[in-house]
């Protein structure tokens, strides 16, 4: 199910066989992947930071060598560990990224990778960025605070606002004065290419349109109309930042970046009785999934990559959420039942089902609990040990210590080492 949320439209659905409703995200889980500094990436002088009581000791038990650091985030702070199982803290987070600044009571994140983040003052909105203010808006608006504003959608070519459900969309070019651009049209991003897309309704039909405006809101194109709240519910965001996975109201799947508009799949052409939702899995390829459980792998240039069905004769969760490796030649997902075994599976081209390749105790419902690294996945259960597959079946998989799993309170995040 796709809702309207304070802060933009939500591509959404229900992954659970037989189980009440949840929501799956194919991103946001405790494996990510964190940062790394060149200094601790040639693993010599990685900052530390002294601690008086350390969650992590100087070194950890491993079944294996590492095929990449990796940082966890405890309480205490955030830990490096090598290959060759040392351990090393790292230097606190830039206070732009700190979450822990203090905030005035309403205000909303904008962006958790720039730290920009929004507040009413004096019936403005203000956008701040660091120690300073990004953008103040020029009109005054009837909300007590950021986080009673339909949405606020910032990007590189400007700022987009929405005070309620369906209300007057405003623009601003750039770091500019807001205009009013149209009445019952909600920004839903701000796409690649510095265009806006958004998604308008027709209060007399309840129909809706995608639309691409331009950065100070004039209209670039309608990409799709006559739209019904299933087709709405099925988009998502697409394949690589600032693009957008949508459907036309004769069943095609469309990706936009905000200039150019491709046709990628027709489900009738792949043999899917009912429009299924589509979602972007990395690695240049589409999940496609209807709400019986049918699924059909798609690349952007529209080729088939791999075909499969959710398991029937139980309550099963995880099947919809899928992730693909950079390289885009496999998918792996979870499958888990309550107080039994998690399961990992991979699909590879030309697949018409899943292949497991590790099992666990743990549950792994509505989360995907899973990172790449390479042909490596990090996998973080709920109620087990994390462990590092290889997905090619060359090495044994490595089980992380307790300290390193969910279970540890002092755990607040485990995720691969970035080359950045």
């Amino acid at each position: 199910m796709r809702v309207i949320s304070a802060i933009g439209a939500v591509a959404a659905a229900s992954l659970l066989l037989g189980l009440a409703s949840c929501t799956s995200s194919h991103v946001g889980s405790v494996s990510a992947t964190v940062a790394l500094s060149t200094a601790a990436q040639a693993k010599t002088r990685a900052p530390v930071v002294p601690s008086a009581s350390p969650t992590l000791p100087t070194s950890i038990r491993l079944e294996g060598t590492l095929p990449w650091p990796l940082v966890a985030r405890m309480t205490s702070g955030r830990f490096l560990i090598r290959p060759d199982a040392s351990v090393v803290p790292l230097a606190k987070a830039t206070p732009a990224m700190n979450m822990q600044t203090t905030r005035p009571s309403g205000w909303l994140m904008l962006d958790r990778r720039t730290g920009a983040w929004a507040e009413i003052r004096d019936g403005r909105i203000l956008i701040h960025r660091g120690g300073s203010i990004l953008w103040r808006s020029r009109h005054l608006y009837a909300v007590s605070t950021a986080a009673d504003m339909n949405a606020i959608v910032l990007g590189q070519s400007g700022v987009a606002l929405e005070t309620r459900p369906w209300g007057p969309l405003y623009v601003a070019a750039g770091r500019g004065r807001e205009r009013l651009i149209a009445p019952h049209e909600f920004p839903e991003m701000w796409t690649r290419s510095g265009n806006l897309l958004t998604l308008s309704k027709d209060p007399a039909t309840g129909r809706f349109s995608y639309r691409i405006r331009s950065p100070r809101g004039g209209l670039v194109a309608n990409l799709a109309s006559d739209l019904d709240i299933r087709a709405i519910d099925a988009s998502s965001e697409g394949q690589g930042a600032g693009t957008f996975l949508f459907w036309d109201s004769g069943g095609d799947l469309m990706q936009t970046d905000g200039s150019r508009t491709r046709f990628l799949a027709d489900y009738h052409v792949l043999g899917l009785s009912t429009q299924p939702s589509a979602y972007g899995l990395g690695g240049g390829l589409v999940e496609l999934l209807t709400d019986d459980w049918r699924e059909v792998i798609v690349s952007t240039d529209g080729r088939t990559f791999a075909t499969a069905s959710g398991p029937i004769g139980g309550s099963v969760a995880g099947f919809g959420a899928q992730t693909a490796s950079s390289d885009g030649t496999t998918v792996a997902y979870v499958l888990s039942r309550p107080h039994a075994a998690a399961v990992v599976y991979l699909l590879r081209q030309g697949s018409t089902n899943g292949v497991p390749i590790y099992r666990t105790p743990g549950t792994a419902a509505c989360e995907l609990p899973l990172s790449w690294h390479d042909h490596w996945v990090l996998f973080t259960p709920r109620d087990a040990r994390s462990a590092l597959i290889d997905t090619t079946g060359s090495s044994a998989p490595i089980v992380l210590p307790a300290q390193l799993s969910r279970g540890n309170a002092e755990l607040r995040m485990l995720g691969w080492a970035s080359s950045r």
